[in-house]
C-alpha cells in the first residue's frame, strides 16, 4: 500500500511578507491548487491515501471559497482516501458532517482510528504527555499515527519521543515544522515531518515536498521534491568586486543553475571596496526577467582603511577626514559630506 504524508499547507495565507500584490495573488491562487496536484500525485503513483497533518488552512475561520475548493478535490478522486487532522493554525475549523465527501476521514480530539487493508491510521488532533497515554496498538498491522506539534520542549503542543517509544509505532506522520525531517523512535518506528508541499516566504527557502509512504515488504518513506517553484536565499560576497560589472558577473554565476520561475533573494555580503559604486535596484532589474520574485538586499559593509601608523580607519572616517582637509568652504563641505555618506551607506545620491 502507498500513501502520500504532507502538512501545513496553509491555504488563505495572505502571502504578502514577502511577495508584492499582483504576485501575492498568483501563489494564493497555486496554493489552492496544491491539494489537486496532490491528488494527482497520489493517482500517478497507485496511492490509496493521502495523510494531512494539520494546518490544511492557515486560520481557524478559511474563507467558504477555500474550504469548498479543497472539498472538490475530494469528491473529484473519490478512490483515494483523504485522512485530515486538525493542527494549531485551523483548530477551530468545523465541517459539517451533512456535506462531507465519503472519503473524507477526520481525526478528532481523541484518538480517532481508521482501517485501510493492513494499515491502522491514528490521529488525534491533542498533543502533549496525554496522546499516548492509554493508546494500544495491534502490533501485527502497520501502525500510522498522526500528530500536529514540535518534539521535545514541554509545552501542550509538545510530542515526546520517550513516550512514543515500545508502543508498536512504525511511522508517526508529524506536521508543524516546515522542513522535511525525521527522528527514530525504536528500533520498530520512526517519525517523520512531511514538511510543506510549498514554501510561502524566504524562512522556508528549503526543498519542498510530500512524503511517499510504502507498506510493502516493510514500511518504507522517501521525501519527494514537489513545490511548483523553489524558493532560494542566497549570498553573493562583492569583497573582490571594483566595478559594478564585477557585480554583476558574481550574480550572474550564482544565479545560473537556478530554475526560471523560482522566487530569489540575493543578498550581497563582504565589503565595498572603496570607490565602488552600484544600484541594487538596477540589479534587480536587470535579473529579474527569469523569476517570479527575485529581490537583491545590500549588506555589505564599509572597507577599512590603513592610517600610515598601522591603525584602522573606516571608510567613512577617511572621507570627512579628506572632506575636512580639502580646502572647500564650509556650505559646500557640508554638502558634500551629505551626498558621500548616502553613497557610503549604499543609498541613492540626490
Amino acid at each position: 500500500m502507498r500513501l502520500i504524508h504532507t502538512s501545513d499547507l496553509h491555504l488563505g495565507s495572505p502571502m504578502t511578507a514577502s511577495l508584492g500584490k499582483d504576485a501575492a495573488k498568483i501563489r494564493r491562487q497555486e496554493l489552492r491548487e496544491t491539494p489537486e496536484r496532490l491528488a494527482g500525485e497520489a493517482e500517478r503513483l497507485g496511492c490509496e491515501g493521502i495523510i494531512i497533518a494539520g494546518d490544511l488552512f492557515d486560520s481557524n475561520t478559511p474563507s467558504a471559497v477555500e474550504a469548498e475548493l479543497f472539498l472538490a478535490t475530494v469528491r473529484r478522486h473519490p478512490k483515494i482516501a483523504f485522512f485530515l487532522l486538525r493542527g494549531n493554525h485551523d483548530s477551530g475549523v468545523e465541517y459539517a458532517s451533512s456535506h462531507l465527501p465519503k472519503n473524507l476521514y477526520i481525526f478528532g480530539d481523541k484518538p480517532t482510528e481508521y482501517k485501510i487493508g493492513e494499515v491502522s491510521l491514528i490521529g488525534s488532533s491533542r498533543t502533549g504527555k496525554s496522546v499516548f497515554s492509554g493508546l494500544e496498538l495491534d502490533r501485527g498491522r502497520v501502525n500510522i499515527l498522526v500528530l500536529h506539534g514540535a518534539v521535545g520542549g514541554g509545552g501542550e503542543g509538545s510530542i515526546s519521543m520517550a513516550d512514543a517509544r515500545g508502543l508498536g509505532i512504525d511511522y508517526l506522520a508529524l506536521g508543524h515544522y516546515h522542513a522535511y525531517s525525521e527522528y527514530r523512535i525504536d528500533t520498530r518506528g520512526v517519525c517523520v515531518y512531511s514538511g510543506t508541499p510549498e514554501g510561502r516566504g524566504f524562512d522556508e527557502a528549503q526543498e519542498c515536498g510530500y512524503v511517499l509512504i510504502d507498506t510493502a515488504r516493510g514500511l518504507k518513506h522517501t521525501f519527494v521534491p514537489f513545490a511548483k517553484r523553489r524558493i532560494l536565499s542566497i549570498d553573493v560576497d562583492i569583497s573582490q568586486a571594483f566595478v559594478i560589472n564585477d557585480i554583476e558577473e558574481l550574480i550572474q554565476n550564482a544565479l545560473k543553475n537556478i530554475a526560471d520561475g523560482s522566487i530569489v533573494r540575493v543578498r550581497l555580503v563582504g565589503t565595498r571596496h572603496p570607490g565602488l559604486i552600484y544600484d541594487a535596484d538596477f540589479l534587480c532589474v536587470h535579473f529579474s526577467g527569469r523569476f517570479f520574485h527575485l529581490e537583491i538586499i545590500d549588506s555589505t559593509k564599509p572597507a577599512e582603511v590603513l592610517t600610515e601608523d598601522g591603525g584602522v580607519r573606516s571608510l567613512k572616517q577617511e572621507f570627512l577626514r579628506l572632506v575636512d582637509s580639502s580646502g572647500l568652504d564650509e556650505k559646500t563641505k557640508a554638502r558634500v559630506r551629505e551626498l558621500g555618506i548616502q553613497a557610503l551607506l549604499g543609498g541613492k545620491v540626490r
